[in-house]
């Protein structure tokens, strides 16, 4: 197989513009947008205006390519876009955040130029309740198989005992002979042959956040003794259990020092930089955090490999909304006919990342308030199950927003509030927990609430608490067989949190909203002199949510220090890399 980098050398244009720009990918069209107060997508996005983008490359196709497979895979292009190679329709791609690979074989002109065209679609505001970039904002790369190969991602790695180390390794592909060989430090110490094996490995070296340590997995396809192709795959020897008594890696019960992250860079937009996604994985480190929730989509395989690098553990989350609107243009009007294929494409993205040690299936929805919601969420899990046994599912569940929908009433001192909103979604929630602080935690306390909050909780391998600490330890008593997580907190609340995660085994990790700040929700946690103070959404020109304990440069502040003080953490390894822009195409997005 090739794998081969075609970020560079793109034209870009905005419709209804006669300039085309050079540009390397990942590239983000929003952040050279004009913000204006006026435009629909208002706070949410931090009045960056959206449009429709084309993106288009030449490439020369080697003639001898012509019997072979030629597939090209998008990390990540938000939103709509449309695939054509030489006015020939390959694909398209709904979902912003999920990866996609196209095969162009029957399309190219071998011993010829080729033209890819992407034509992206991002002018239908609101669609996020974030700041969300457009574009082609993740890598881009062409693979070229043999006719007999190894399978894109076909190469899975799990472990399967730690005493002694075992590893299992399945190899889906076409057609051939297989083996594998397990190498240490360039050496190899174990090896085997066939689809599917099983292999002692000597003397193991454990992965987990404190050591991190990664193995390579090197595969030959061979046919009549010709290698067809090869494949090097980094992993991990870890294995994760759950259950009452915790969550243990290899054995170690382990607490997960939690911080939720949105996708953005900064005033890198929403490019997926690999320096900028190590850099924040490592800066978080020092701060003493040890687990990542990907809110509130699946995550970039550049921030995955610095994860599995630096020793970070990651719930990947799948979706913001279900079938239900968030923004009148979001993903819900895709999600029933493409949610089989998103979590495909996560699972098989996350798989051999070591790092990688929940899926999440999605963050407060209100769908299981009905019906057609928990049996949509029972499919859920059980797709989560069938693509990926290794991991177990969670969801950040907002029990006041869920008991609320079913109830349809705000109780309370919020209740005035409440009155003149017409129903209970996530903005309608934002806007109150401006309002009402810390006392969130403690509004579906109430045994009418539980009753109707427990049947998507009970589905959960691991049951996720976005804002609701007050049913920590009522819920170890009234739910004997549920595992607790606090999948979205305060960063405020995280010396009483910890010590119920410290006194509760049910119990297993915090994770506050949130670790670092990022673009868009303008101004939902800053502080405000002015009478905007109260308001969820903050007016032009507010750009950033102002929520993160880390800010949007990588400096600590007070929620940071105070979460390091309590988990009495030093933060590992002191990384010498805060403000450094190790670029060049860094450096020119800075000059921008």
């Amino acid at each position: 197989m090739q794998s081969i980098d075609i970020c560079k050398d793109w034209k870009f244009c905005k419709k209804g513009s006669a300039e085309m720009k050079q540009v390397t990918l990942p590239h983000d069209a929003m952040l050279f947008e004009k913000r204006d107060p006026e435009c629909g997508s208002g706070s949410g996005c931090a009045y960056f205006p959206g449009g429709i983008y084309e993106y288009t490359r030449m490439l020369e196709i080697p003639l001898e390519w012509e019997n072979k497979v030629v597939m090209i895979r998008f990390e990540g292009v938000y939103r709509c876009a449309e695939i054509t190679v030489n006015d020939r329709k390959v694909g398209e791609i709904r979902n912003g955040y999920t990866e996609r690979m196209f095969n162009l074989s029957d399309v190219l002109d071998y011993g010829a130029e080729n033209q890819i065209r992407v034509t992206v679609d991002n002018s239908n505001v609101p669609n996020s309740r974030w700041y969300s970039g457009s574009g082609i904002y993740r890598p881009v790369r062409l693979f070229v198989f043999e006719q007999d190969h190894i399978e894109p991602d076909g190469i899975r790695i799990h472990t399967t005992s730690y005493i002694p180390a075992k590893i299992a390794v399945s190899v889906k592909h076409t057609g051939g002979e297989i083996k594998v060989h397990i190498k240490k430090d360039g050496k190899t110490i174990a090896k085997s042959e066939g689809s599917d094996s099983v292999m002692e490995i000597p003397d193991a070296h454990l992965w987990s956040c404190d050591d991190p340590y990664l193995y390579s997995c090197e595969v030959e396809l061979l046919k009549n003794g010709r290698v067809m192709d090869q494949r090097n795959v980094l992993f991990g020897i870890r294995k994760i259990e759950w259950s009452r008594k915790g969550f243990f890696v290899n054995g170690v019960e382990t607490l997960l020092k939690g911080g939720c992250i949105h996708h953005d860079n900064g005033i890198l937009g929403a490019c997926a930089y690999a320096e900028a996604e190590e850099r924040k994985v490592q800066i978080m480190k020092t701060y003493g955090f040890n687990a990542i929730r990907s809110s509130h989509n699946p995550c970039s395989r550049a921030l995955l490999d610095a994860c599995d690098k630096y020793g970070m553990y990651v719930i990947d989350e799948s979706w913001d909304m279900w079938y239900q609107h968030k923004n009148e243009y979001d993903y819900a009007s895709d999600f029933m006919e493409c949610y089989h294929d998103d979590l495909k494409s996560m699972t098989e993205k996350d798989y051999n990342h070591p790092s990688v040690v929940m899926y999440s299936i999605g963050n407060e929805v209100t769908e299981p308030a009905e019906k057609e919601g928990i049996e949509l969420a029972e499919k859920l899990v059980g797709l989560i199950h069938c693509l990926d046994s290794t991991r177990p599912a969670t969801a950040g569940i907002n029990l006041m927003i869920l008991s609320s929908a079913v109830k349809g009433t705000i109780q309370g001192e919020m209740a005035d509030q409440a009155a003149n909103m017409s129903h209970m979604d996530s903005t309608m929630f934002n806007q109150l927990a401006a309002m009402a602080g810390s006392q969130m935690n403690h509004y579906a306390d109430d045994e009418e609430s539980d009753r109707i909050v427990s049947p998507i909780l009970d589905l959960l391998d691991i049951a996720g608490y976005n804002y609701a600490s007050g049913r920590y330890e009522l819920d170890g008593k009234a739910h004997p067989d549920r595992i607790i997580l606090g999948s979205e907190t305060f960063p405020q609340d995280i010396p009483q949190n910890w010590k119920a995660v410290e006194k509760c085994p049910w119990l297993i990790g915090d994770f506050m909203w949130t670790a670092w700040d990022y673009l868009g929700e303008a101004g939902l946690g800053a502080w405000s002199y002015s009478p905007d103070a109260m308001n969820f959404a903050k007016p032009y020109p507010w750009l950033l949510s102002g929520s993160g304990v880390i800010d949007i440069t990588g400096h600590g502040e007070g929620g940071a220090l105070l979460a390091k003080a309590v988990w009495k953490s030093n933060g590992g390894k002191a990384y010498n890399v805060p403000y450094k822009v190790d670029t060049a195409r860094e450096r020119d997005c800075l000059k921008c």
